[in-house]
């Protein structure tokens, strides 16, 4: 569920991610590593989303939390 509204990664931030860190990827080709980077974009982003949104569940649920 949490892939479904992450949404897709676009060229441009895959572009981006690239051309910030070209040094890193011992010289291979931006169409060589695309899939990688665009794969690692998207779960970074369902990382970020599912965090945020569990942050909103926890803020909302009134949990008392009892340590024996």
């Amino acid at each position: 569920e949490v892939q479904d509204k992450v949404g897709e990664v676009s060229d441009k931030e895959i572009q981006d991610f690239y051309d910030q860190n070209k040094a890193r990827f011992g010289g291979k080709t931006f169409d060589e590593l695309k899939p990688m980077i665009g794969s690692q974009l998207k779960a970074r982003k369902a990382s970020m989303f599912r965090n945020t949104y569990l942050d909103k569940l926890m803020a909302k649920a009134d949990i008392d939390i009892f340590i024996q």
